[in-house]
């Protein structure tokens, strides 16, 4: 069941997803690593970086084998001890040692395959490539897996912010909304409060005209007394 998700993955990967992310050939050569320079087997992997590599490279050797990778910090290792790979040998557990090296947004994968104090190689033990290559296999399927969930991840918080964004433009637009009827309400009031403020400048020039009136009789009252 897990594989056949994992295949869907990388399915959905290569249609939707196809610069995700791009792995180059596995090779074999003498590396230097704790124990001296000893065979190893080696890739890259572009568009990544090494904390993403090694994070799902310690969580394949958990899942898929029951051991705790240990960080040796003095020579940058990752070494899974008492490891059985089946692919590789049956009966004898094997030391994995690992690692990383990112350098111009890719990642080097460096794995060195220790068996009862010796160091794999196609030349010395050729019946033991096959394991170790369908090893490194699953392992980047796993590492396309990992780039696959983090674009969706990607995508998902981009989207997030879509919505966000939405929200707060839907919000807006309630605000101008309760803005226009708050003006339409004034204006309404301010209509009326005009209509009254006519009715009222009619009340007022007529008690002036009746004011001005009275005034003007009262003079001549006063001029008839004299």
């Amino acid at each position: 069941m897990m594989n056949a998700i994992k295949f869907i993955l990388i399915l959905a990967a290569a249609i939707v997803f196809p610069q995700s992310i791009i792995f180059g050939q596995i090779s074999e050569s003498e590396n230097v690593m704790s124990k001296g320079s000893q065979p190893s087997f080696s890739f890259t992997v572009d568009r990544t970086d090494e904390r993403t590599v090694f994070r799902t490279y310690r969580s394949y050797i958990r899942s898929e084998y029951r051991e705790r990778p240990s960080r040796d910090r003095r020579n940058n290792e990752w070494v899974a001890e008492d490891v059985n790979v089946v692919g590789i040998d049956a009966r004898q557990a094997i030391t994995i040692y690992a690692k990383f090296q990112e350098a111009g947004g890719a990642v080097s994968v460096n794995l060195w395959f220790e068996m009862d104090g010796d160091f794999l190689s196609s030349a010395k033990y050729p019946t033991k490539r096959e394991g170790i290559v369908e090893f490194i296999e699953k392992l980047r399927l796993e590492l396309k897996s990992t780039a696959v969930e983090n674009v969706i991840s990607e995508q998902e918080s981009e989207l997030s912010a879509l919505e966000r964004q939405l929200n707060r433009l839907k919000r807006d637009k309630s605000g101008y909304e309760k803005d226009i009827k708050d003006a339409e309400r004034k204006i309404v009031e301010s209509k009326a409060n005009i209509e009254k403020n006519l009715v009222e400048q009619k009340e007022i020039e007529e008690a002036i005209k009746k004011q001005r009136e009275k005034i003007q009789m009262t003079q001549r009252q006063l001029r008839e007394l004299n």
